[in-house]
């Protein structure tokens, strides 16, 4: 049953493990969901709604570029190449154009920063640095992150 994961179930269910809720949790936070309704989710047999994404990415601390990859890689391409058609998008798009690393910079764009997002901006950055952390171990190329 477990084999021939897709790369959408493996970041779903990886965000899903390390969040230590239970399915049942899961489905009651989505609004009662059920497992099946979970599993065909991050089979990629069925993607969410905006809405329930959206409540993904909150439950679960995990962006949906994260979560859901190959769409964002999709739908980015497609946005590129309709810039390249139209000489007058061209500058418009900065962030999408120049490949940005996260999301992040659209906090730092705010002024001024609020409490909140000063706050984001401090627990985004601990993350990372956690992250990079645990993962300098598994680099396949052995080279600098930054």
């Amino acid at each position: 049953m477990h084999g021939g994961f897709t790369k959408k179930r493996t970041r779903l269910w990886k965000a899903w493990k390390q969040s230590g809720l239970t399915l049942k949790q899961i489905g009651y936070l989505l609004g009662n969901e059920t497992d099946a309704s979970f599993t065909r989710y991050e089979t990629g047999d069925r993607l969410p709604t905006l809405r329930t994404a959206l409540m993904f990415e909150i439950i679960l601390g995990t962006s949906l570029r994260n979560l859901f990859p190959e769409e964002y890689d999709e739908l980015t391409r497609e946005i590129k190449s309709r810039v390249e058609q139209r000489r007058g998008l061209n500058g418009k798009l900065r962030p999408l154009m120049s490949d940005g690393v996260c999301s992040i910079a659209d906090l730092l764009n705010q002024h001024p920063f609020s409490r909140e997002t000063r706050n984001r901006v401090h627990r985004h950055c601990v993350y990372l640095m956690n992250t990079l952390n645990t993962s300098s171990d598994s680099d396949e190329d052995g080279g600098d992150l930054v």
